[in-house]
């Protein structure tokens, strides 16, 4: 969520802009709406929300480099803001700015962004850390299955990943299907991309 703008003039402006360029995007004029969402995130660039904002439509409008550089910032964002969360009082903490609900998008935004742009590496690094936090998030697997796919040269390794998503599907608690992944469950997601985040 949106930092506490009445304690931040910049804040309130960030939020006044995030308002503009939505009421844009919702009428699919997504050129506009990214020059209001980007004012957002320069105003109030501590903010992972605004910033995931950003790079979706970044992602939406065709910019994936783009909509990739800002997804990583709310990855790096996210590290931080977990860092932070005993600040003192008055500093925006990380459940405050919307928990893990920007990492998500951003993790989904990097995935799919780096798999149009050919890059299936770091798309089966962003599904991977996605499903590090929502182990039955159905997009991610689908993505990681298509990325993982398309690294493997044979058909013995294809079917190997088919067979882990397949198991996935049949029993979503299945050890096996998520054996691939490491658990990060209890430290912050790196960014899969540039690796920031430490």
């Amino acid at each position: 969520m949106p930092t506490d703008s009445q304690s931040n003039p910049l804040a309130e402006l960030a939020s006044i802009y995030i308002s503009r360029g939505a009421a844009y995007a919702d009428e699919g004029m997504w050129d506009r709406a990214l020059l209001w969402y980007e004012r957002a995130a320069s105003y109030a660039p501590e903010d992972p929300f605004y910033t995931s904002l950003l790079a979706q439509a970044y992602e939406i409008a065709g910019r994936f480099p783009e909509a990739i550089s800002a997804a990583c910032e709310v990855v790096h964002l996210d590290f931080v803001l977990r860092e932070l969360d005993g600040a003192p009082a008055g500093h925006p903490t990380y459940g405050a700015l919307g928990g893990q609900l920007p990492l998500r998008l951003a993790l989904a935004i990097i995935g799919r962004s780096c798999r149009t742009l050919g890059d299936a590496h770091g798309a089966v690094r962003a599904w991977t850390a996605l499903l590090n936090l929502d182990p039955s998030n159905e997009e991610a697997w689908r993505g990681l299955l298509d990325a993982g796919s398309s690294l493997v040269r044979t058909a013995g390794a294809e079917s190997a990943w088919e067979a882990m998503y397949g198991s996935y599907l049949a029993e979503p608690t299945n050890l096996q299907a998520s054996a691939a992944l490491e658990d990060s469950s209890n430290h912050a997601v790196l960014c899969p991309v540039c690796g920031r985040g430490e």
